[in-house]
């Protein structure tokens, strides 16, 4: 009868997001893989945090609450009847009401309103005095990291915005401000999962899918950090990823070929560059663009034990831990620090230095100033014949002796030098 019903009523559904329902999670939720979305947003409302989701990290979740002159941007989406149906599932807590919202007309500075459904956190009987319910606990940086990639994927230069973090005790003021800090700093797993399902071609069901995730790679791997992640997902001395465990150890297809490239389509490798890759300099082009992003400048190792020989055009980095020992003194090594997905990694950045023969890529930390930045990967001299050429003759291979570690302040001497 249900069915029945369903498809006599041609009835679409305009419904107004402005959490974490993204395309990617709108599809998962309404089972379809073809829904599209198109940017939108409500004039004289503001985005706060309400409520605890146990599966989004008990924190808060979006809802939204009158507030004169406020402009929150989101995306509407159309459904159908049993679409609808689905969706109301995943709203536990909401109720729904209508309000004006603005669909952005691609290519064209012009908008066209509609009345849209937007759910509202608090059903009427627990919002007695307020519209909507004041915030009990912040948002999760899962759920943080979902608010973003629903607001980038529509909007120019959301990526860059911070999310404020606002109760409907005082809607006008925001109470902090969260910016995503790029996939290779989050802190935690489930918000890891969240950009993975971004890149996945048939989407994951949110937020089920990030507790699954995190107990997997736990269990399974003994993994608990993204850096961690990033290390199996392309390890430095084998050519088969520890990843691989979780597909042979899963007895459905959570772990199919779709989430492994995703995972490799994310910035999630930190690499440390003291050489020819920095910016400005002869090989930068190949992390310039849409290639890498640009974490910090002006870093450096935090260990102070590597000896920086000039090739000409590019240096050798050695540490003094690998049995190499030569009379000039240890230092750090000074740098940038950028963030790379796996096929930029393999494809270009190991070849290139050819890993693993002539450099290897090994791990180090790096910290700027006082500020520990956590671990990177780098690219050492590992070639037995060149490294016996430098121990053995000295002047073939000039020490980086005047600015300790650092190259960029080397080839400027050098120019300089050779100017005058």
């Amino acid at each position: 009868m249900r069915n029945e019903i369903l498809k006599a009523s041609s009835k679409q559904w305009i419904v107004f997001s402005y959490g974490s329902n993204s395309r990617p999670q709108l599809r998962a939720r309404c089972q379809n893989e073809k829904l599209q979305t198109w940017p939108a947003y409500v004039e004289d409302y503001t985005r706060v945090f309400s409520l605890e989701a146990v599966h989004w990290g008990g924190g808060g979740v979006a809802s939204l609450c009158p507030c004169e002159g406020v402009v929150t941007k989101g995306s509407i989406v159309r459904l159908s009847d049993e679409e609808k149906l689905r969706l109301d599932q995943f709203e536990d807590g909401y109720r729904e009401i209508k309000l004006n919202v603005y669909e952005r007309i691609q290519g064209e500075e012009s908008v066209k309103r509609h009345e849209a459904s937007v759910y509202i956190a608090g059903t009427s009987a627990m919002n007695q005095q307020l519209f909507t319910p004041k915030m009990n606990a912040g948002p999760s940086e899962a759920y943080l990291t979902a608010i973003h990639l629903h607001l980038r994927s529509h909007w120019e230069n959301s990526a860059e915005e911070p999310i404020d973090i606002r109760s409907s005790a005082s809607p006008e003021e925001a109470l902090t401000h969260w910016y995503h800090p790029g996939v290779d700093s989050l802190k935690t797993l489930e918000a890891l999962c969240v950009e993975v399902n971004a890149l996945r071609k048939i989407p994951w069901t949110m937020p089920a899918a990030t507790q699954r995730f995190t107990s997997d790679l736990n269990r399974i791997l003994g993994v608990y950090s993204v850096q961690e992640v990033s290390t199996l997902l392309a390890p430095a001395d084998s050519d088969t990823s520890s990843l691989d465990m979780l597909r042979e150890s899963s007895n459905d297809d959570f772990w199919d070929e779709d989430a492994f490239n995703a995972l490799k389509l994310l910035r999630i490798h930190r690499i440390f560059v003291y050489g020819s890759l920095m910016t400005g300099l002869a090989n930068h082009h190949i992390l310039d663009g849409n290639k890498a992003r640009l974490i910090r400048e002006s870093v450096q190792t935090r260990d102070s034990n590597f000896y920086l020989i000039s090739a000409g055009n590019y240096p050798f980095a050695l540490s003094s831990s690998s049995s190499v020992v030569l009379k000039e003194k240890t230092s750090a090594l000074r740098g940038q620090l950028f963030a790379v997905d796996t096929n930029v990694l393999e494809s270009q950045l190991d070849p290139l230095e050819s890993h693993p023969h002539f450099y290897l890529r090994s791990r180090c930390d790096v910290i700027q100033d006082d500020e520990d930045l956590g671990s990177a990967w780098i690219y050492l001299l590992n070639d037995p014949k060149t490294i016996s050429t430098i121990v053995e003759n000295p002047t073939c291979f000039p020490r980086v002796a005047d600015t300790p570690g650092d190259w960029r302040a080397y080839v400027e001497n050098s120019l300089r030098d050779r100017s005058n």
